[in-house]
């Protein structure tokens, strides 16, 4: 709730406490507060262009939150692995999209298609490859094409 005074504006604010955290609620208040204050500042600006996150919280998303570096026990490479899965479970079912669906060795046999296709238009091993393509069991076969 805001309130008028003399000098300024007052802001007091009640909360289910069952549901949220005080700093929870402190740091939303603070969004708010940061947001009054850059309308009043730039009144032209659009609401959506205003960053309602401090520095500090900012550090803490792009470095704290994003420091997911972990060792893997496994070292063979996405190709290795899959080619395991296909010789392992064959008839498993790999991917399914909109009531279609393909078994390892189906998607296998598409990918090496695939890529066999692109070999003979001259894409080269390690070159970059366009994809715009729907959502479909063929963008699929592209993403897995090596």
């Amino acid at each position: 709730m805001m309130i008028e005074d003399d000098e300024a504006y007052k802001v007091s604010l009640e909360y289910a406490a069952e549901l949220f955290e005080p700093q929870t609620v402190e740091r939303m208040l603070n969004h708010y507060l940061k947001i009054l204050s850059e309308v009043v500042k730039h009144p032209a600006q659009n609401i959506s262009d205003i960053d309602m996150t401090t520095e500090e919280e900012r550090t803490q998303i792009l470095g704290a939150f994003n420091d997911t570096y972990a060792e893997l026990p496994n070292k063979q490479t996405f190709v290795e692995r899959f080619e395991k899965q296909v010789a392992n479970t064959p008839d498993q079912t790999a991917i399914t999209f909109e009531g279609e669906s393909l078994t390892y060795k189906e998607l296998n046999v598409r990918v090496n298609q695939l890529a066999h296709k692109l070999r003979t238009e001259g894409v080269e091993a390690n070159s970059l490859v366009g994809l715009m393509t729907n959502r479909s069991i063929e963008m699929m076969v592209s993403i897995y094409e090596y």
